[in-house]
């Protein structure tokens, strides 16, 4: 009877590992189509500024600019996503902090995204705390 608990319980947790994984692939396939999506909106901005002769130069760059701005959101909400399933314990943690750890700190650190983690409100107040717990 206990040898068959035991290997039920090998079981659930092999199963647990299963998901743990499938969310980890999940959660970096997320991250990769919303950066490569920012990489695209600002390759289409660079080339919009030079292919509309009919926009002014200050009514493509705002264009360019909003999709740009659309699309960084979007990047940084992947890893608000991630933190998410962090916290709540859908990821393995240590696992976790070995891969995104360099790339949360460049994020909340940085200054060109300070307005997303600095402010009295942070836009993405989940990333901020797996931040905060990694530096405590």
């Amino acid at each position: 009877m206990e040898e068959n608990i035991d290997r039920l319980i090998s079981a659930i947790e092999g199963v647990n590992q299963q998901l743990n994984n499938q969310y980890g692939l999940g959660v970096r396939s997320l991250i990769e189509k919303a950066r490569s999506s920012l990489i695209d909106a600002i390759k289409d901005a660079d080339l919009a500024k030079l292919d509309d002769p009919s926009k002014s130069i200050s009514e493509k760059g705002v264009i360019c600019e909003e999709a740009v701005e659309r699309r960084m959101e979007a990047w940084i909400r992947a890893y608000e996503i991630a933190c998410f399933r962090y916290l709540d314990g859908g990821l393995e943690k240590g696992q976790f902090r070995e891969e995104y750890e360099a790339e949360i700190t460049s994020l909340v650190e940085s200054d060109e995204y300070f307005n997303f983690y600095h402010l009295e409100s942070p836009r993405f107040p989940a990333t901020l705390e797996v931040y905060n717990s990694w530096k405590d």
